[in-house]
């Protein structure tokens, strides 16, 4: 994280003091809350135009063939039981392991 000083009119330092108490932050909490929140205002996507959206669903459709055949359910289900399960990594109970094999399993 990087530390920066910025230099504050007293009123505003006030203001926005009395704030973060009123919200029960800490100021740089609520400065940082601020700054993020007007950031993310200011961030705007911008739609592309029809014909560039073609020519990119174009290039994506064509990666996708470059990839080869598309697979069955069954044939994604055949591939992803036979593969290599990664070691389990330290600190994960077998419990906890077992808790997230039942919830992909789910979303399958």
């Amino acid at each position: 994280m990087t530390r920066m000083t910025i230099r504050l009119p007293d009123s505003l330092h006030n203001m926005m003091q009395q704030q973060a108490t009123r919200e029960g932050l800490s100021l740089n909490q609520f400065i940082l809350y601020s700054l993020t929140r007007q950031s993310a205002f200011n961030y705007a996507v911008a739609a592309l135009p029809a014909d560039q959206a073609l020519a990119e669903h174009a290039r994506f459709q064509a990666l996708l063939k470059s990839l080869g055949p598309e697979m069955s359910d069954e044939e994604w289900q055949t591939f992803l039981s036979e593969r290599d399960n990664a070691p389990r990594r330290a600190g994960v109970s077998i419990e906890t392991e077992n808790k997230l094999r039942q919830k992909i399993a789910q979303t399958r």
